[in-house]
């Protein structure tokens, strides 16, 4: 009996650690979308870190967007993390889907100012000026005084 009882435990205690630890980390995740925010920010930093173009910083950029794509899922008008996954297609160098991301944030939004000012860098670097221009204007239009917002249109 003695020998059933530790063949037992010797199972179900291994079982349980791995089925706490994936459950704790959904219910991290569906509880706190904050929580994941942070820890999206903090892999895009260390990618920034990591001068964005070594095989470390592109896992970094991959584990940010696990993150912000969890929340997304969850919460799809996430301003916030939207903007945090536009930063990361930035760092990959996929601006096209940047300026998806971004333009998913209406002016309406807190951070709609926000929004429309990495747009307006994001085209002024593409040179693209019109469309900078007009983003640029926008964000002037929400927040006028905005000094990154004049001085790029300068």
């Amino acid at each position: 009996m003695f020998h059933r009882q530790t063949a037992f435990w010797l199972t179900v205690v291994p079982i349980l650690a791995i089925t706490g630890v994936v459950t704790a980390t959904v219910v991290t995740v569906r509880r706190s979308p904050a929580r994941a925010i942070e820890r999206a920010r903090q892999a895009i930093e260390r990618a920034e870190r990591q001068k964005a173009q070594t095989p470390q910083a592109g896992n970094a950029w991959d584990r940010a967007q696990e993150y912000l794509d969890t929340v997304l899922s969850r919460s799809p008008h996430h301003a916030e993390a939207r903007l945090l996954s536009a930063r990361v297609a930035t760092g990959r160098r996929d601006f096209t889907r940047a300026l998806e991301r971004l333009a998913e944030i209406p002016e309406s939004d807190p951070r709609g100012a926000e929004a429309r000012l990495r747009e307006g860098e994001i085209l002024y670097h593409a040179n693209r000026g019109a469309e900078a221009e007009g983003a640029l204007r926008r964000r002037l239009a929400l927040t006028p005084d905005c000094i990154q917002a004049r001085r790029l249109l300068v």
